[in-house]
């Protein structure tokens, strides 16, 4: 499986913001959201090399089930 999606840096920080790990910390109160934002902007800002979007791939296998007849 591939998926290539387009990202602003704030729209890309938004997302990672959604991820479970991010959230368990923050509502763990072992976080504080802004922090987690500001960290993640100054983590991946390097990779927009002062573009206002880049493009970001998502790759992963898809694994499935399947009967033995």
């Amino acid at each position: 499986y591939s998926n290539s999606t387009t990202f602003s840096l704030d729209g890309l920080v938004s997302y990672l913001m959604t991820h479970s790990n991010v959230i368990a910390a923050v509502e763990g109160g072992n976080q504080n959201a802004i922090d987690v934002q500001d960290w993640l902007r100054e983590g991946i800002a390097p990779f927009f090399e002062k573009k206002a979007e880049a493009i970001i791939r998502f790759n992963a296998p898809i694994w499935y089930l399947q009967k033995l007849v």
